[in-house]
């Protein structure tokens, strides 16, 4: 796997060959490693090229002053070549920008979208709550241990095995002996109402997957909604993590029937 730069400071993994592009998009909070135990099953099942982005202000990323679902859909965007045929599975926010990419807004030829637990109802509380968080300093740890534990809480990472080790690592910086998320707090000023209507607009096959248990996209929510989700048992938000054996049999799913539209 070898990680890169692009030009607007997005970084990303990045291994195979092929003008098959399954593009693998994590949730807020989070980075490309989370994937990881996903990758243990796609590497081997994925006859293309695999693209693994840190979201802009997440990881590795740069920090920039707009985190609204264009710039980072725009980010995305910028990953592929023309020609390629792009495959997404997106997880929380990910799967939001990956519908948001298949509407043929940011000229790539999307072939088919896997949102994961995407959060589709949204209260006035909880966005204001965002731009709150958004606006908030930097917090500053005096040791390694203590900024891994806040990575792990604020992702939704905590209480997870080793296969979430590096995307840990790669969730904080040192710098002069103290330590601090690498994600940028103006990060969560992305929260906004309007997700399901913007989903509805996407062009490619479309399909919902959710935790039984997700106490962020629960199932009723979509009900709510109209939107059709498939339902992994006994799982909660972190899909691609708890779960990657689900995912990827409903994305190989979906490679054979082709997706279905979002319900309009």
């Amino acid at each position: 796997m070898i990680g890169k730069r692009s030009a607007d400071g997005l970084w990303f993994e990045e291994f195979g060959a092929g003008s098959d592009v399954l593009l693998l998009v994590h949730g807020m909070g989070a980075n490309g490693a989370v994937w990881d135990p996903f990758l243990a099953i796609a590497a081997d099942q994925w006859n293309g090229r695999l693209v693994i982005p840190d979201l802009r202000g997440h990881g590795r990323s740069s920090h920039h002053s707009n985190y609204s679902f264009g710039t980072m859909a725009s980010d995305l965007a910028g990953l592929v070549q023309p020609g390629d045929i792009v495959s997404i599975i997106g997880h929380s926010l990910g799967g939001a920008l990956g519908a948001f990419l298949g509407t043929g807004w940011f000229g790539i030829d999307v072939a088919r979208v896997l949102a994961l637990s995407v959060k589709v109802k949204w209260t006035d509380e909880e966005i204001q709550k965002g731009r709150s968080v958004a606006q908030s300093a930097v917090r500053w740890m005096p040791t390694r241990e203590e900024a891994l534990d806040r990575y792990l809480r604020v992702s939704g990472l905590a209480g997870r095995d080793r296969s979430t080790a590096r995307s840990a690592e790669v969730g904080i910086v040192e710098e002069g002996g103290q330590y601090r998320l690498a994600l940028d707090n103006g990060a969560f000023g992305s929260a906004a109402p309007g997700v399901v209507g913007m989903m509805r607009q996407c062009m490619a096959p479309l399909a919902f997957l959710t935790g039984e248990t997700d106490p962020i996209a629960p199932p009723s929510d979509f009900a709510e909604t109209g939107l059709d989700v498939a339902v992994v048992d006994g799982a909660g938000h972190q899909l691609p993590v708890d779960a990657p054996e689900a995912v990827w049999q409903a994305f190989s799913g979906q490679l054979g029937r082709g997706g279905q539209q979002a319900a309009g």
